[in-house]
């Protein structure tokens, strides 16, 4: 077995702490004293070693504490010191020669793990701090004293650095860099969620993923599954090492019941051990339908915990049980139930989880258990409401095949998993129209069901084929239905409305009371409703109702209202500019499951969003992974805004360089969905190709309806673009202005710039100064313009071609050099002009100098 690596990256490579080390630099070099704090794997280390790089870098003199166990002076005879050599060492130190250590003008101190000092050592140390004024650099588990004893106490002010866990983007480029290639987004979401950002954590979870087999490289990029394992175990074990008995007890009930209630956390596994865990950074907070909850962080945990076969384990449970049991609250009775029994994850079985599957998913094993014993419709339903279609086939399958024929009264639970069944068979193959027909005919359903599934299999067919013309003569009569059949009607009427651009009569059938619609209706009719708001050109009442669908979905514990919520709120915000926070909303779903049941599944939609979110806000990295796990997109449905392949397929295409072809692709899409009679996934189309179609030397005329759908940030961008290409410099003012007042301040400076270059063409310098400081002020920290420009704007391959165009090659001369077409190059340049601000050719040389 290979055993994963030790996280630490190579020399001068990333650390995904690049911030909290400038930090740290900057205040040791006013003199002060720093404490590090953070969890094992959290990279302190990581970062004391990027700090000690860059203030040798600077002359100063990084003496590393002979106490510290990683890095010590040696004897004299060239060994290294022991432990109890180490504190001996300090031991004879006397005051003056601590002070002979450094000097605080030239001299820093670093001391890693301070919580191993002895009060003699850190006495010392504090001596160091306090008499010398050399500034001190130590590191320290949270939960553990911030001087290490009362002999820092009396030294300069110290300033805490913790290190929080990375966010998703940063933890993806740092794993992206340490591989060296491009990584599946999945696989980082997945990743992130095991490690809970701790990115040491987070390199070994991806290294014994890749030293079994389950992560690998595919051609293009790297994939697969990356979860607990064995060889892991001593890094999971250093999280639980500074804890006591009582707080490890209550590790391993969090790590069997998967959470409990915040205001009862203390009644259950104790006041003092709640205390410890949040000191120590192992719990979080989670909102779920009962309130909040206390869970394990990293979630991780949980799996390393349920996997270990120890006798305290069991004894810990037991005592947990009796006291849940015993208790008057209903919801801590409820979870005696998940401290007994057979411990998650579930023994590989017919319809259990699978074999490689290393995650503890406790909703999924729970509702699991539920349907083993019931095989009822209901409880088959609520299994395939967590599953994911990329890792849980075994599961579907067991399901599908395996619950019994419902009896007595028809519920809308078989309509559900009926549809369910339909959709599943797609995804593995199935002609759609084939699956309708399957779904229509029913033979052994109820009549009231088989009426209802004749309206679902119409949905199907017009979803992965085309609206009818005649829609609306067929679907009225149903209306006059009563129970889940006129709902269903109103419901797929409603749903072609929207899709063939008839929004108002769409508001109409849904802007009612919907008393006892099934959830699964009605979440699918809150989707409608938002985006009809928004295709209307109502953004504020789409962000709304995409707000409230998520507030819903919290509340309810409903995944399919808080995805199509995220969703719609996407869309609203990129109407109002803010494409930023849109990508950041849409990355949180990539860790959960995103529905695939519901009646209009909004997984494509959502994928094909943040592709084309991260490729117009120049995130390269995180594009390259999230094309890389694109998956088969032509098996699922592409009738929602931007669900449609053609969207993955063009920013594949933008990012190679080649614009023409993306936008040609869209523009394709666009007719082909509008032929169909898709209206709204048509005109959404269109407002891609005016995202990702910036360029002076590239129009892309926009309709009513993407207009509408684009709102005012595409008004201005529209602006801004034709004032480039007609070298309008008070056109390009104008567009900042706009752009400043709906808040996006990037494109609101880069107009500002352009502005200020063409204003200096005319003669017109005192113009030109004006909208430099506009562009100053409207983003003090820089903007895309040649001048204020940072290299982590271009990729790889653009900063290339940059250094090539500063040492005057042609296009044909580039090409020949990269390999490369010269059709591709010219992209590329479009891509450095839109990214940069930069005008001309000149412009792009100028970068390449600043760049050498």
């Amino acid at each position: 077995m290979i055993p994963p690596r030790i996280w630490g990256p190579p020399p001068h490579g990333p650390v995904g702490r690049e911030h909290a080390v400038a930090r740290v630099v900057d205040l040791l070099r006013q003199g002060r004293c720093v404490s590090v704090v953070g969890q094992h794997g959290s990279g302190r280390t990581t970062v004391l070693d990027a700090v000690r790089d860059a203030l040798e870098d600077a002359g100063r003199d990084v003496r590393l504490a002979p106490a510290t166990w990683r890095w010590s002076r040696q004897w004299p005879s060239g060994t290294p010191l022991t432990a109890a050599d180490r504190e001996a060492l300090l031991v004879q130190l006397d005051l003056g020669e601590v002070m002979d250590l450094g000097s605080a003008e030239s001299d820093v101190v670093v001391v890693d793990d301070v919580e191993r000092l002895t009060p003699r050592s850190a006495e010392v140390l504090g001596a160091l701090a306090r008499h010398a004024g050399v500034p001190v650099l130590l590191t320290r588990l949270p939960g553990s004293g911030p001087r290490s004893g009362a002999a820092f106490s009396a030294s300069s002010a110290w300033v805490e650095v913790p290190l929080d866990p990375l966010p998703f983007e940063d933890l993806h480029h740092l794993l992206d860099q340490r591989l060296g290639g491009s990584l599946a987004a999945e696989l980082t979401a997945q990743v992130l969620h095991e490690s809970g950002g701790l990115p040491g954590l987070a390199i070994a979870l991806l290294d014994a993923g890749l030293a079994h087999g389950s992560v690998r490289w595919t051609g293009s990029h790297w994939s697969g599954t990356a979860g607990w394992s064995r060889e892991l175990r001593p890094l999971f074990d250093a999280l639980l090492e500074p804890l006591s008995p009582e707080p490890r007890a209550a590790v391993a009930v969090l790590a069997r019941t998967g959470g409990v209630p915040t205001d009862v956390a203390g009644r259950l596994l104790g006041e003092q051990a709640v205390s410890s865990l949040y000191e120590h950074g192992l719990l979080r907070t989670t909102a779920t339908h009962d309130g909040t909850q206390v869970a394990l962080d990293p979630p991780g945990l949980a799996s390393h915990v349920l996997a270990q076969e120890h006798p305290r384990l069991v004894f810990d449970l037991g005592r947990a049980h009796e006291r849940a049991r015993a208790d008057d609250d209903p919801r801590v009775r409820g979870l005696a139930e998940r401290l007994v029994g057979s411990r998650p994850p579930a023994p590989p079985a017919p319809g259990g989880l699978p074999v490689d599957r290393r995650t503890t998913r406790h909703d999924l094993v729970v509702a699991l258990d539920t349907w083993r014993a019931s095989r009822h419709v209901r409880d088959a339903v609520r299994v395939l409401h967590l599953t994911s279609l990329d890792q849980d086939a075994e599961i579907i399958e067991a399901v599908l095949t395996q619950t019994e024929a419902p009896v007595g009264r028809p519920t809308f639970d078989e309509v559900e998993l009926r549809s369910a069944a339909a959709r599943w068979s797609i995804h593995r193959g199935t002609e759609p129209r084939t699956a309708a027909a399957d779904l229509r005919s029913a033979p052994d359903a109820a009549p009231e069901v088989r009426a209802t599934l004749r309206l679902v299999a119409y949905l199907l067919e017009a979803e992965f084929g085309s609206v009818p013309g005649d829609y609306e003569q067929v679907l009225t009569p149903s209306l006059v239905h009563p129970g889940f059949e006129g709902a269903t009607a109103r419901f797929v009427l409603a749903a072609c409305h929207t899709l063939a651009g008839r929004y108002e009569r769409a508001e109409q059938l849904l802007g009612t009371d919907r008393p006892g619609w099934p959830a699964w209706l009605d979440h699918g009719a809150d989707l409608l409703l938002g985006l009809c708001a928004l295709a209307r050109g109502d953004v504020t009442a789409g962000v709304a109702r995409g707000t409230e669908m998520r507030a819903r979905g919290t509340a309810s514990s409903s995944p399919s209202a808080w995805t199509g919520g995220t969703y719609v709120l996407a869309l609203g915000l990129v109407a109002q500019g803010r494409l930023a926070d849109a990508r950041r909303h849409l990355l949180a779903l990539l860790p959960t499951h995103r529905p695939w049941t519901d009646p209009l599944p909004v997984r494509q939609a959502c994928h094909g969003t943040l592709v084309l979110l991260s490729a117009a806000t120049a995130h390269d990295s995180l594009t390259s992974g999230l094309l890389g796990g694109a998956g088969a997109p032509a098996r699922q449905s592409g009738v929602l805004p931007w669900g449609c392949p053609a969207t993955v397929h063009a920013v594949r295409a933008y990012v190679d360089g080649e614009v023409e072809v993306a936008l040609e692709a869209l523009g394709r899409c666009a007719a082909g969905l509008r032929r169909r009679g898709l209206v709204l996934p048509g005109d959404a189309a269109d407002l891609a190709r005016a995202l990702l179609g910036r360029d002076d030397d590239v129009d892309v005329p926009a309709g009513d309806g993407t207009r509408r759908l684009g709102g005012a940030y595409l008004e201005a961008l529209l602006d801004s673009r034709t004032a480039l290409r007609q070298h309008d410099p008070v056109g390009l003012h104008t567009a900042a202005t706009r752009f400043a007042e709906l808040g996006v301040l990037d494109e609101a400076a880069r107009c500002h710039h352009l502005a200020a270059d063409l204003f200096h063409r005319h003669g017109e310098p005192g113009r030109a100064a004006r909208e430099r400081a506009a562009a100053a002020a409207a983003h003090p920290r820089g903007a895309r313009a040649p001048g204020a420009l940072h290299q982590r704007v271009l990729s790889d391959r653009e900063r290339e071609i940059v250094d090539l165009v500063a040492r005057g090659r042609t296009n044909p001369e580039i090409a020949a050099e990269l390999f490369l077409s010269v059709r591709t190059i010219e992209g590329h340049i479009r891509q450095i002009r839109r990214k940069t601000g930069a005008t001309d050719r000149a412009a792009i040389g100028r970068l390449g100098t600043r760049f050498a």
